[in-house]
């Protein structure tokens, strides 16, 4: 299994749970078959149209996402940047996102700090902390509702 350094984004990601978009896009990737983890359906189990259970089933997938969007997405909003950031660092391909975060998930994420050194505690925080994570590309703006209402987004 291929390393991936991601911890500098977040500190709970692993490999087994970014492994069907990490290896198809890497140089390093396996073109074996089938990568089973215990979050996907491996052979002889029961089928789903939304398992990926190969490098070129999800390489495909990569390379026909057009948008991401998360409406405030809990603890998936550092990820869907993670991604797109991912797919602009491996394909050179701008893939649009927009995240409206709601919560912060303090606990879940002790050690995500701004690049000033203070730690993610408030949602204008980890606006900024995704702006940040994502880097040159990345704006916000507030969107006409109540409550939480700032989005993240990159547009090609």
């Amino acid at each position: 299994m291929m390393e991936i350094g991601y911890e500098k984004y977040y500190d709970f990601f692993t490999v087994d749970q970014f492994v069907a978009v990490a290896e198809p896009i890497s140089v390093a990737a396996d073109e074996s078959g089938p990568h089973c983890h215990s979050s996907q359906t491996c052979k002889g189990e029961e089928d789903s149209a939304s398992t990926i259970r190969s490098v070129p089933e999800a390489r495909d997938v990569v390379q026909n996402t057009k948008l991401v969007v998360g409406l405030h997405p809990d603890e998936a909003a550092g990820e869907i940047v993670a991604f797109a950031k991912l797919v602009k660092e491996k394909t050179g391909r701008v893939l649009p996102f927009a995240v409206v975060p709601c919560c912060v998930h303090a606990k879940t994420f002790p050690k995500r700090k701004l690049k000033n050194g203070k730690l993610v505690r408030q949602v204008q925080d980890l606006v900024q902390w995704l702006v940040e994570l994502y880097g040159e590309g990345a704006s916000t703006c507030t969107l006409d509702f109540e409550g939480q209402n700032v989005c993240v987004y990159c547009l090609p």
